[in-house]
């Protein structure tokens, strides 16, 4: 990597390498790429980063980001999810709909009729 390339190549080709890279750990590749991804944060402008983003992605860095921003999105959906089944079962239970709430547990169908009855999305 001679001194004219410019710094967004430089991180491209880093991120090439670790792709090609088979005498190292997976470990030691992620703990370089890690450093790699630092290293461009710190010196590329958004816009070389969103150009960077799609390389960056393939790494095994980036793959392990993607997963851990599934497994997030996941935990995140399903805590808003039971705050809206609590809310759901809380009316039923003010109101003394007890044999809809029985059916709401078992129905699915019908649960989400009750979410559309009460406003609840």
């Amino acid at each position: 990597m001679d001194g004219e390339s410019s710094q967004k190549e430089r991180v491209k080709a880093s991120f090439e390498i670790t792709r090609k890279a088979v005498d190292i750990s997976t470990e030691d590749i992620s703990k370089i790429e890690a450093v790699v991804y630092v290293m461009a944060d710190k010196f590329l402008d958004q816009t070389e980063m969103e150009e960077i983003k799609e390389g960056i992605c393939m790494t095994q860095l980036g793959q392990m980001l993607v997963e851990m921003g599934r497994d997030e999105g996941r935990r995140e959906g399903r805590r808003e999810g039971r705050k809206e089944v609590n809310k759901l079962y809380n009316s039923l239970i003010r109101e003394g709909r007890y044999d809809e709430l029985k059916r709401a547990t078992e129905d699915t169908e019908y649960q989400n009729l009750l979410f559309a009855e009460y406003g609840i999305s």
